[in-house]
């Protein structure tokens, strides 16, 4: 490969590169994996099932349903799929000049929830390392002509669990973050003139010499369409872009319908978690804003000390740190304490106006990221973001309205085009960059390491199923590859099984009016009566989440809480005690009360 480009205008320049990780290959391989068709199976009989009034996932969005109208691409074959696209720079090397990775990934939205987001099922396509950001005109011109292909003709799998098949795809969604999306739609920084992607906001500037732009509210804001954005790249010159438009995106080079606007996401785990609720707090605890009414500061030591107290399930991925830390702050960890944690923390300390404030955060962001979303509850949210973004300009300024800010503006619209932010957010593709992270040992070749570690890392898997299966293997050499790879771990269980998961930590005395319970409910549910009670602290369910009883010992967690429902209301109980019957179990707990103690404002605030 050559180092400089032997063309004349080009002068000489380095050449930048990027690896082709053959996409279509790893497709064919999930194909044939029979855990996969049986959960895109499972995903598509969701989406045939969606209903119109309640948004559950992406495919409940406007813009999804115009693929499955009868004879539509995605509901014309039964093996037709679509993808939510990501890539971002990776800094891997802190004390080196030899660049920085940009993979890109591709995510099957069909898959169920559940199993979408999970490493084995996101597709690495490319991977591009050098100093400076990727021409995304170049980087991504490939993968356009491969979707095209994969678009018309299809993928030819052959040997899948359903016999000879083959796969047609489409890219459906873009999610990246601000400066790559600016790359990717061709389009001005988000600190330019017109740079808002769904609006033509113009912002309003400020600083010396207008270098600075804020977005203050301003309400129903014209929205881009796609055909505005071909208008635009077209009047476009070199040295003018037009509403922000500098030239065509790449993706204007795709055969089928790709809105050029709505196909663009609002990644949360950015604009909210990294981007505005943490900006907010660093500002309420920065020591230069000492006179303003929303400074606590003063009580940082109080709040970490109230936060630090907070024992989470074990579904939370990070324990809670001290605010002494906030800038060092995961975005799971911002995330679990604005949606979580920042309410009942802040509560005693924050004034009351600016509390209510942040509150709307809290509410429009938890309603818009939940499993069910009703036409009400989008409009609540919407109406709670609006508020949110107006108080923000009156509490603190006009200026602190930044993109990030201006973007809740537009998310209640864009979770009913596109689905719950949830389904498109960078959380799942920041745990792929950890993946690949670790498989650079050196400066050197770095885009063919993480090549061939993942071909390993992904080809492992199958490998060891093929030996597994395989009659003519030793078994001590199947017992070796178990112990090695941990496959012995994950599949045999010593607890007792049930159904949909495991009992665990063998309990011996059982209250005798707990067995008095017990019998009621065997007769009560007509369950058989010849049956035989083992009490359990753990139960640990089919997709490795854990709940334990209260005499279950838990030293930094708690997750003795679950949720029930009683009469057809929902409800939540502390677990007390796991019992099997057979196949079956039942779980005992004492009924938690809820409280309302709601804010109080009085004259002064």
């Amino acid at each position: 490969m050559q180092d400089n480009c032997h063309k004349a205008g080009c002068r000489a320049a380095s050449v930048s590169s990027f690896l082709d990780l053959h996409f279509e290959e790893k497709i064919k391989d999930l194909f044939k994996d029979s855990e996969f068709l049986k959960l895109l199976k499972k995903g598509k009989e969701q989406i045939r099932s969606a209903t119109s009034n309640t948004i559950h996932d992406i495919y409940h969005g406007l813009d999804y349903k115009n693929f499955l109208h009868p004879g539509s691409f995605l509901s014309s074959q039964p093996y037709n799929i679509s993808f939510t696209l990501n890539t971002d720079g990776v800094n891997k090397y802190s004390s080196s000049t030899a660049g920085h990775l940009w993979p890109t990934y591709l995510m099957i939205n069909e898959l169920l929830k559940e199993h979408r987001f999970r490493k084995k099922f996101i597709i690495p396509a490319y991977i591009y390392c050098d100093k400076h950001d990727p021409n995304m005109l170049t980087f991504l011109n490939p993968l356009v002509e491969k979707l095209n292909s994969f678009y018309e003709m299809g993928i030819h799998v052959p040997g899948s669990g359903d016999g000879d098949i083959t796969v047609q795809c489409m890219l459906f969604v873009a999610t990246v973050d601000l400066p790559a999306q600016a790359a990717l739609m061709n389009m001005k920084q988000f600190n330019g003139k017109c740079a808002c992607h769904l609006c033509k906001s113009e912002g309003t500037a400020y600083g010396q010499h207008n270098i600075h732009r804020c977005w203050p509210f301003k309400q129903n804001d014209e929205k881009r369409t796609h055909q505005d954005q071909i208008n635009f790249a077209m009047k476009a010159t070199q040295k003018q872009a037009v509403v922000g438009v500098k030239a065509h995106s790449i993706f204007v080079k795709l055969l089928y319908p790709f809105d050029l606007v709505c196909s663009f996401a609002i990644d949360w785990m950015h604009c909210v978690c990294l981007g505005g609720g943490k900006y907010i707090m660093m500002q309420q605890l920065s020591e230069g804003n000492k006179d303003k009414d929303f400074y606590i500061g003063s009580s940082k030591a109080c709040l970490s000390h109230r936060l630090l107290s907070i024992k989470p399930p074990d579904i939370f991925g990070r324990l809670p740190r001290s605010l002494d830390n906030l800038k060092h702050w995961k975005a799971t960890e911002l995330k679990s304490w604005l949606l979580h944690y920042s309410v009942a923390v802040l509560r005693p300390v924050l004034n009351p106006l600016y509390l209510f404030h942040w509150t709307l955060l809290v509410g429009g962001i938890g309603i818009l990221c939940s499993d069910s979303i009703v036409n009400n509850d989008s409009s609540s949210a919407d109406s709670m973001l609006q508020d949110f973004v107006l108080l923000m300009g009156i509490l603190c300024s006009p200026t602190k309205c930044t993109m990030n800010v201006h973007l809740l503006q537009h998310l209640a619209y864009y979770v009913s085009r596109r689905g719950p932010i949830w389904a498109y957010s960078h959380f799942a593709f920041e745990g792929m960059n950890a993946f690949i992270k670790p498989l650079v040992h050196g400066t050197h070749h770095a885009m063919e390491q993480i090549g061939c570690a993942i071909g390993l890392c992904f080809g492992l898997p199958n490998f060891i199923k093929d030996v597994l299966a395989n009659t003519n293997v030793p078994k001590d050499s199947k017992r070796l590859i178990r112990s090695l790879t941990g496959y012995s771990r994950s599949n045999y269980k010593t607890s007792s099984r049930i159904e949909g998961g495991y009992l665990c930590g063998r309990h011996s005395n059982v209250d005798s009016n707990i067995l008095t319970m017990v019998k009621v409910h065997v007769i009560t549910n007509r369950w058989l009566k010849d049956y035989e009670v083992e009490a359990d602290r753990r139960f640990e369910n089919d997709e490795g989440q854990k709940c334990y009883s209260s005499l279950a010992k838990t030293w930094k967690t708690n997750s003795t809480v679950t949720k029930f429902s009683e009469n057809f209301a929902v409800c939540y109980g502390r677990v007390k005690l796991f019992l099997k019957l057979n196949s079956k179990a039942i779980c005992i707990c004492d009924k938690l009360e809820e409280t309302f103690d709601n804010v109080r404002f009085n004259k002064h605030d």
